[in-house]
């Protein structure tokens, strides 16, 4: 169960860096579990996301690309919910992108989506 490996967990949390966090919680949206999980999480996130994480069509140039890993839109999903749960994103970064312009351009697109949940977590926007 994912609930106590969470209290194990230093701040700053790094959602996104162990594909079986994030696919456990992205498996639980739907169910009671995702609120409680939420309720685990400090009040302040540090996201950390390795883009080797995604579909290797979404970026095959990263170093460890994962077989049949997230769709940006569930990454994108997850990262929604932590914000809509009124949690404060004070940093993150996006790491092991590739060096091809096509994982680059998929890169830049998922940094933009980011960087505008993280100034919605911040009331910027």
């Amino acid at each position: 169960k994912l609930i106590p490996l969470l209290k194990h967990f230093k701040i700053p949390i790094k959602i996104g860096i162990s594909a079986f966090i994030l696919y456990f919680l992205i498996s639980q949206l739907q169910g009671a579990h995702f609120d409680e999980i939420l309720n685990e999480l400090p009040q302040q996130i540090y996201f950390s996301f390795d883009a080797d994480a995604l579909d290797p069509k979404l970026c095959p140039s990263t170093g460890t690309p994962v077989s049949g890993g997230f769709e940006t839109d569930e990454v994108l999903f997850l990262l929604e919910k932590v914000v809509e749960s009124g949690r404060q994103i004070i940093a993150f970064d996006l790491n092991e992108t590739g060096n091809s312009e096509w994982d680059a351009n998929v890169s830049s697109r998922l940094l933009f989506r980011i960087c505008n949940l993280v100034a919605r977590s911040n009331h910027l926007v």
